[in-house]
């Protein structure tokens, strides 16, 4: 089982450092896809220096449009949806999101 997070990015320069790196912990997540929603900032940069695969939208569409775009880039049968100004983040938090879809609960 293949999982994929994306994470629709509007001037998240601030916090989708943070987000990536922790998404990085979670051992099953195989693919981190940003959307980058016609940011001005560094949001795009930043995202792709952690290493995740980025989609660039050419202006801001919206966070429906973005997660719909990065659903058709992904690989994942699972897919994470995140947000990319989120305070506080754990790979615990994490893994609680997952295991229950994993497990088929």
């Amino acid at each position: 089982m293949f999982i994929s997070a994306i994470i629709p990015a509007y001037n998240e320069e601030k916090t989708i450092a943070d987000i990536i790196n922790t998404i990085k912990q979670v051992d099953c997540i195989g693919e981190i896809v940003v959307v980058n929603d016609g940011s001005t900032d560094k949001t795009s940069a930043i995202s792709k220096e952690c290493g995740a695969v980025v989609l660039e939208l050419p202006e801001n569409m919206g966070k429906g449009a973005a997660a719909k775009a990065g659903l058709s880039v992904s690989k994942g049968d699972i897919i994470l949806l995140l947000d990319a100004d989120l305070v506080g983040l754990n790979s615990r938090h994490i893994k609680d999101l997952l295991v229950p879809v994993i497990s088929g609960q």
